[in-house]
């Protein structure tokens, strides 16, 4: 990991080092093979924080948007708040995300450090140190007006003298610059990511899942027919805006399905990133405790053999350490009736309606329907 760590601080120093750092923000990048969670996320935060002086490409947005809204380590947070100040043109929902990041944070805030991947304690000669709290409200200062919706919310923090010094100074700040500057036009700029490519359906169709009951179908049984609307989970997350969150909205959409009379001719599935530790057992019990109703349209799987050969298929944003997922992003794909990826919703939340509209778009004439 310290040698991970040596190549970042290489790469920093270097101005052809982007494209490398860039790498490291994939979940699945080689450098965290093997890592425990803990490990993985600060690694990767630090490749993160890079951005801030080296500047951050397009490309590399998204995945610094879903750690400002799915992080709650003060570390992880700290890293994309520091990143996001390289963006040459910011989301326009970026006020919103770091005012519900600030919400997850402010009850167990700590010193972060970021001048060296090895010191858990700032260096005197570096400067005062910083925290995650003081990270994200210096991104508010840097959006200046663009974080006007969320000045009213900074104001009163400041006003609940609930923050140590440092972070008060820092929400001084921020309210001092969003107040101070014009208001600009919005930005024609979005955390969305693009779909990938389109998976291949030939390695796809042969794979075999297992689902919550212990039925056993092959990929294409499973799929095709019908449009899907596929994610990715594990029960082990301990992150409640990934998996809990997108099984939960399963459930929502299953519902939203039933009242416009559409549930039987659409599949919502999940499957598990931890095929191994989720068995039939966990899963029925993870999808009722979240609200999913099994049935033949609804089910959660896991794949009877190596994961793999899913993941590459996909592409999929997962990484593993020793015993089960060290980093996954937020994934969710939108398959037509021959199982052929239409649309993907990854590194940012969803909402029911908005899947129902892609899955809208793939359905055949009623009359048609199988």
């Amino acid at each position: 990991m310290t040698g991970v760590a040596a190549r970042i601080d290489a790469l920093r120093a270097s101005p052809d080092g982007g494209a490398e750092l860039l790498a490291l923000l994939a979940e699945q990048s080689p450098a965290y093979a093997g890592l425990g969670s803990g490990e993985a996320e600060r690694l990767r935060g630090y490749a993160m924080a890079s951005f801030e002086t080296l500047g951050l490409p397009d490309v590399a947005l998204p995945s610094v948007m879903e750690a400002l809204e799915t992080g709650y380590a003060a570390y992880s947070l700290a890293a994309a708040a520091r990143a996001l100040r390289g963006a040459p043109d910011p989301p326009e929902d970026a006020a919103r995300i770091l005012l519900r990041a600030v919400a997850r944070l402010a009850r167990h805030d700590e010193v972060v450090v970021f001048d060296r991947f090895d010191a858990y304690f700032p260096d005197p000669a570096a400067g005062p140190a910083t925290t995650g709290l003081t990270e994200l409200f210096r991104t508010f200062a840097w959006l200046g007006p663009r974080a006007r919706s969320a000045l009213g919310a900074i104001e009163k923090m400041r006003a609940e003298r609930r923050f140590s010094p440092q972070v008060r100074a820092a929400i001084d700040a921020a309210i001092e610059a969003i107040a101070a500057a014009p208001e600009l036009a919005p930005s024609p700029c979005c955390a969305k990511a693009a779909a990938p490519a389109t998976a291949c359906t030939a390695t796809l169709d042969d794979i075999e899942l297992q689902d919550q009951h212990g039925a056993t179908l092959r990929f294409a049984k499973a799929f095709h027919g019908r449009p899907t609307l596929l994610a990715f989970f594990y029960t082990r997350c301990t992150n409640a805006q990934k998996c809990p969150t997108t099984i939960a909205r399963l459930g929502q959409l299953q519902r939203l399905l039933a009242t416009e009379g559409l549930a039987h001719r659409i599949n919502l599935a999940a499957i598990s990133y931890d095929p191994g530790y989720d068995l039939p057992a966990r899963l029925l019990g993870y999808g009722q405790a979240l609200g999913l109703v099994f049935d033949a349209r609804a089910r959660l799987w896991r794949t009877t053999g190596p994961f793999e050969p899913l993941r590459a298929a996909l592409d999929l944003g997962v990484g593993y350490g020793q015993a089960t997922v060290n980093q996954h992003r937020i994934e969710l794909f939108v398959l037509d009736s021959r199982g052929r990826v239409a649309e993907a919703i990854v590194r940012r939340s969803w909402r029911p309606e908005e899947a129902l509209v892609a899955l809208r778009g793939l359905l055949e004439p009623a009359g048609e329907a199988a």
